[in-house]
């Protein structure tokens, strides 16, 4: 309800000043976050732990994942764009599913990658609120390089900037986005089934 209302309260914002909306889920820029914390350039007080210190050739994708409760993660996982090119690959689009499933996932992703860079070792960070409390499940993952429980959104107004950026970048560069809520798993409701109707029923009367 709250994002649903925070949507529309952009619309209403955008439409009466003329400004331009962008639409923007929160998993693709914790791509842009995980390489800032890797290098020092935002720095996590707590919530971020090293699992596989880094090396200077390795192939870094970033496991980015948001907490959906009943067990399940939001997830995509991404990469840096191949030589000549520019933005983030994805890997994994943007999904709902369980933790172990996702680690599963993943390896099956970097073993595909190892068949195109045999000489490179692959190492997966791990962004995202849940990152930390289904930690159990990554040690199913091959090599795990950070993992952080932590999104833009905990970085204040440095966090903002970087959520901002990334999504005017994208936006530049072409994507489109929709602005509307992304659930991605049915809805609870569902439509109710009609009433009962009664046959030969002529209708209450009132007794003396």
């Amino acid at each position: 309800t709250g994002l649903r209302a925070g949507i529309v309260a952009a619309k209403t914002i955008a439409y009466a000043t003329g400004a331009t909306l962008i639409g923007q889920d929160v998993l693709a820029p914790q791509h842009a976050l995980t390489a800032l914390l890797r290098d020092g350039s935002i720095a996590a007080s707590e919530g971020l732990r090293v699992v596989t210190p880094p090396q200077g050739d390795d192939v870094r994708l970033t496991l980015a994942v948001n907490d959906a409760r009943r067990r399940q993660l939001y997830v995509a996982l991404y990469a840096d764009a191949a030589d000549g090119e520019q933005g983030v690959r994805t890997v994994i689009d943007m999904d709902i599913d369980y933790p172990d499933h996702i680690a599963e996932r993943v390896n099956a992703a970097v073993a595909d990658l190892h068949d195109a860079l045999p000489d490179r070792r692959i190492v997966v960070d791990i962004i995202g609120h849940g990152a930390g409390k289904y930690s159990a499940s990554w040690d199913g993952i091959d090599a795990v390089g950070v993992i952080g429980d932590v999104t833009p959104f905990d970085f204040g107004a440095d966090g903002l900037a970087l959520f901002a950026r990334y999504a005017a970048a994208e936006h530049a560069g072409g994507a489109e986005r929709p602005v509307e809520p992304l659930y991605l798993r049915r809805p609870d409701v569902s439509v109710p089934k009609p009433l009962k109707q009664v046959l030969h029923h002529g209708g209450a009367e009132r007794g003396i």
